[in-house]
């Protein structure tokens, strides 16, 4: 089920950014269970998969072939839309610019420095930074062992409550590395925590309305007038912990099992790619689509949709080759 999950948090990215009724109140919960998904699986293969001689290079090398091909690809892609038709590609989001100084092209094509920066031509991509943050981070082992994780886990617990206590903004309680500490720690745990076996197995009708309740709190939490930036993002927090408990011990098979797989690896690809389709929604319509609308939303989702699959079928099968040839043997 974890390809199921992980393509759901990247629709609900794709709703945060292109349909009004959702815009910008269920991108950030999303966020939190991909940083959540990302320490459970970094976690899982440093103790499992690269544990022999030289294992943590093929793992840096493994995750640079997991962040950047793909990225560079819809970057090209934007950039040539923003050469060939800027009335249409450049006209709904104030970040998608042509790089003008020889920063920003660094920025753009490193991921460096690109969690504040104004200007991105994919602007979901200042959370690939932060990724890559912790991708170091649990590189260098932090999380190998239940006890390194759980002492993680309690230092991002205790510096969460500094920053609520202290009032600061949600957006710092949001985007820097450091508060997402408590999400990657999470997931690190996770992985100790179902290792050992004491989580319940998953239900699949109890996983489904978990996974509803989730996807539903943060505009459920405004509609009652509670803080969307509080109760919201926080009681999001709470309900993915058992929804993500239920799905690493969730096993689909047969169908199941490849359907889950295939949903999975478009996940990241529609994370990237939704502004690139709402370029082309733009460009075939003429601009006759009010942005963010329904028509629009939709058309850009069937794009990005059609975007994703070419990508998971012809690049991503091609670069996941190279990275079989990485990983260590079994």
């Amino acid at each position: 089920m974890l390809g199921t999950l992980r393509f759901v948090l990247a629709v609900l990215v794709v709703m945060n950014h292109l349909w009004l009724p959702t815009a910008n109140k269920v991108g950030a919960h999303a966020v939190l269970g991909f940083y959540v998904i990302s320490g459970f699986l970094m976690t899982r293969i440093l103790s499992e998969v690269y544990v022999g001689p030289g294992g943590r290079i093929r793992y840096f090398a493994n995750r640079f072939l997991r962040i950047f091909p793909g990225y560079w690809f819809v970057a090209i892609l934007t950039l040539a839309g923003l050469a060939m038709f800027p009335g249409h590609f450049g006209n709904f989001h104030s970040a998608i610019r042509i790089p003008q100084s020889g920063y920003e092209w660094l920025q753009n094509l490193t991921l460096f420095d690109l969690i504040y920066a104004p200007l991105r031509l994919i602007p979901p991509a200042w959370s690939l930074s932060v990724e890559l943050v912790f991708y170091i981070l649990i590189g260098t082992g932090i999380s190998r062992t239940a006890g390194g994780a759980w002492v993680w886990w309690l230092a991002s617990a205790g510096y969460t409550a500094y920053l609520v206590a202290s009032g600061v903004t949600f957006g710092e309680r949001y985007t820097p590395p450091a508060a997402a500490s408590l999400f990657f720690s999470t997931g690190a745990v996770v992985y100790h925590y179902a290792k050992s076996r004491r989580a319940p197995p998953a239900d699949a009708l109890r996983w489904w309305l978990l996974l509803a309740a989730f996807c539903a709190w943060p505009i459920a939490v405004e509609a009652l007038g509670w803080d969307p930036h509080m109760i919201g993002f926080y009681g999001a927090y709470v309900l993915f912990l058992p929804l993500f408990a239920w799905t690493v011990r969730a096993a689909p098979s047969g169908a199941g099992k490849n359907g889950d797989r295939f949903l999975g690896d478009l996940a990241y690809p529609v994370f990237l790619s939704h502004f690139a389709a709402a370029g082309l929604a733009n460009l075939l319509s003429g601009n006759r689509l009010a942005h963010q609308s329904f028509a629009h939303f939709l058309l850009s989702l069937i794009l990005c949709l059609g975007l994703a699959v070419a990508m998971a079928r012809y690049l991503d099968t091609a670069v996941n080759r190279l990275r079989d040839r990485i990983r260590p043997a079994s």
